[in-house]
């Protein structure tokens, strides 16, 4: 399947990278759990991402790239990394100022 590549007109102002290990364990009382990964991709990325004083194009124009992927995955290589990897994108808002644009976003890992 081809997917669409994320290029911003500028890098993000703020970049939050979290990482979250699913895992599946069994309790066996007295304090002792025994877990281990769940999956092949258990470990999730997920990004907060922020363009600050950004034009009212260029905001506009990232606004429009995630409304038009409509939740599907697209590519993504974040700042101070090297990896593209695959993300999703549900979750962002705008903020329009005089003369600037503010826009956040959250993205979440794929695995396809």
């Amino acid at each position: 399947m081809s997917y669409n590549t994320f290029i911003p007109a500028r890098t993000p102002t703020d970049c939050d990278i979290s990482t979250e290990i699913r895992t599946v364990g069994v309790d066996f009382g007295d304090g002792y759990k025994q877990t281990a990964p769940d999956g092949l991709n258990a470990a999730r990325g997920k990004i907060s991402v922020k363009w600050s004083n950004l034009t009212i194009a260029q905001c506009r124009s990232i606004d429009a790239f995630f409304d038009a992927q409509y939740a599907a995955p697209f590519w993504w290589t974040p700042p101070q990394t090297t990896a593209r990897k695959l993300w999703r994108c549900t979750s962002w808002s705008a903020s329009y100022h005089e003369t600037t644009a503010d826009i956040s976003a959250t993205f979440e890992e794929v695995f396809a």
